[in-house]
């Protein structure tokens, strides 16, 4: 995944309009598949991620959003996962930064 955005005001909100806005950037890039990770770090990628963890819940991402305490944006070497559908974001799921195996999504509404 690349870079998008760091800071301090990270949120899931922010790191996924944050990545939807790179389509009016030059080169314009489709950021579909958008993770956040170590409570202020944010990327995109234009494919699936293949890799997952076997940790869910609170002990796979367990580091709240800089920006917004109630949110969780991943762990160390860890992201919450999101697939951008059109406008909106749906699924998520924990996906580490260095094992391989298959992601599960669901669709949210």
């Amino acid at each position: 995944m690349t870079l998008v955005t760091a800071n301090d005001s990270m949120s899931v909100e922010l790191c996924i309009a944050a990545a939807q806005s790179r389509l009016s950037a030059k080169p314009a890039t489709t950021y579909r598949y958008i993770g956040v990770e170590y409570g202020r770090e944010c990327f995109g990628a234009t494919a699936p991620v293949t890799s997952q963890t076997s940790l869910v819940g609170n002990k796979a991402c367990p580091m709240s959003c800089a920006g917004n305490k109630t949110e969780t944006c991943g762990g160390a070497n860890m992201y919450n996962y999101y697939i951008s559908t059109d406008v909106t974001a749906s699924s998520t799921v924990s996906i580490p930064l260095s094992t391989t195996g298959t992601i599960v999504t669901t669709t949210a509404k």
